[in-house]
């Protein structure tokens, strides 16, 4: 509800606000949560309602203040103009759409529902004893600030731990007027497993165009059907900060490509405020979900630069796409060597040769025993050969060809410098590299898709018209 509010108050449309939301709710309720401990107030609803108070005016005053300023409507019409002679947009309506979304929760939920068993069960694994006590311990101390978390230090100075996962649980049981831990877990899991994913998934879908009823329908069973993600990072470890990350992680891809590539886009002064407080509760979540978003940030930004370059445009917009990509290459490579763990943290070592590794990636089987999804990478081939056909969404293709590369780097690279440097922000864990590697699949898969569904129409109808003549000659 808090990202709601504040996405409907930036003036975007309900499209877009509810699979954005839960970004920009992730960083509310952080943020309000340090607040409410540097002021004194206990951990509950009405420093969340103050904080998206706050954020709500704030975007809509921007979103007044700029308008006079900038026309990016009169903008993005003169792009949608120049390029509606290259390219066409089929969409379903949206009732498929809605029932493809439907499936998808429904499939994803189901599968989350067999791996947890009953609502009080909680995964017997390491990691789980400390995020089940943090939650307790916020209900106990009323405090979930990630600055004063002195859970994780004993009796030591306390440090910076992300507590977006802890936060939201804690804050819903507080509402619910519940503390059973173990049950509101499972529900965080269930949900952002199954509806947050499914959202933001489809919200990327959508946003790549070129949809039919067929592919919009097969993306409900795509979404649920990689065995690495959502499944695999809710029972290993348990990563549940990083599988809360991941699954924001598509909603700000989808917004991202709308902001850069997308003609269509709402107008830019309902993005930018937003984009910016889902990437910080995306961030906020994981930090290490912010090399994720670069693996998808980087090849977009190369993507808008050129074609920035090919338009028709001033020189001065041509300067500024050169300064902005040259400056989220200088961001990226802070995040890169800035916002790891320390290398001592990085025990993993390889577990397979570049062989295998490299057939794990190609088949979508990393970490699973059996290749039970190769008719899966059979989708996501046909469309990454459809991108290469078409030269659209490259990029795409590009993002999922360096995060293949990652997995086989941290999958079988030995110990040393560069393994370090490339996949250290993950703690060379190839658990973690393995559960992110559905994250660019899904795309291609759903291209794919949608290019298999629009051959079957297109079949159907040869056969229709032949079937017609047919019975106009007898």
């Amino acid at each position: 509800m808090p990202g709601v509010i504040v996405a409907l108050c930036a003036g975007l449309p309900a499209r877009i606000a509810l699979p954005i939301a839960p970004g920009v709710s992730t960083a509310i309720i952080v943020v309000a949560a340090i607040a409410a401990d540097a002021v004194g107030m206990g951990w509950n609803l009405w420093p969340v309602a103050i904080i998206t108070i706050v954020c709500a005016a704030g975007c809509w005053w921007m979103r007044r203040i700029v308008s006079r300023v900038v026309d990016a409507g009169a903008i993005a019409s003169r792009v949608r103009r120049r390029q509606a002679s290259s390219s066409t947009r089929t969409t379903p309506r949206r009732g498929w759409w809605l029932a493809g979304g439907l499936l998808g929760v429904f499939l994803t939920g189901w599968h989350m529902i067999a791996q947890i068993g009953r609502p009080d069960n909680f995964a017997q694994s390491f990691d789980n004893m400390f995020h089940l006590n943090a939650v307790r311990w916020i209900l106990d101390h009323s405090n979930g600030s990630s600055l004063t978390m002195s859970m994780t230090s004993g009796d030591g100075p306390t440090s910076f731990y992300p507590l977006a996962w802890h936060d939201v649980i804690s804050l819903a049981l507080k509402t619910a007027n519940s503390a059973d831990v173990a049950a509101g877990t499972n529900a965080m899991v269930l949900v952002i497993s199954s509806v947050v994913w499914v959202l933001g998934c489809f919200y990327l879908i959508r946003m790549l165009g070129r949809a039919t009823v067929p592919g919009v329908v097969a993306v409900g069973v795509l979404v649920c059907a990689f065995p690495t993600f959502p499944y695999l990072s809710t029972s290993y470890g348990v990563l549940y900060p990083n599988t809360l990350g991941m699954t924001l992680l598509p909603a700000m891809v989808a917004l991202t490509y709308q902001i850069f590539l997308d003609p269509r886009a709402p107008k830019l002064r309902s993005t930018i405020p937003v984009a910016l407080l889902a990437g910080f509760g995306m961030v906020l979540a994981h930090p290490n979900t912010a090399a994720l978003y670069c693996v998808f940030a980087f090849p977009l930004i190369i993507t808008w630069l050129v074609h920035t370059l090919r338009a028709d445009r001033p020189r001065w917009q041509l300067v500024g796409a050169c300064i902005l990509t040259a400056a989220t290459a200088v961001i990226i490579a802070v995040i890169w060597k800035f916002l790891r763990p320390a290398d001592a943290a990085g025990i993993w070592p390889p577990i397979v040769g570049w062989r295998r590794a490299l057939w794990q990636a190609v088949t979508l089987t990393p970490m699973v025993e059996r290749t039970t999804v190769l008719p899966l990478a059979v989708i996501v081939a046909i469309g990454a050969v459809v991108t290469i056909i078409t030269r659209r969404h490259l990029w795409l293709l590009a993002a999922h060809v360096i995060m293949a590369f990652l997995w086989i780097a941290v999958a079988s690279f030995p110990f040393g410098p560069l393994r370090t440097f490339l996949v250290g922000i993950w703690y060379n864990d190839p658990y973690r590299l393995a559960a992110s590697l559905p994250l660019t699949a899904l795309p291609l898969a759903a291209i794919g898709a949608n290019s298999i569904g629009a051959w079957l129409l297109r079949f159907g109808g040869v056969i229709a018209s032949k079937q017609h003549s047919r019975s106009a000659g007898v």
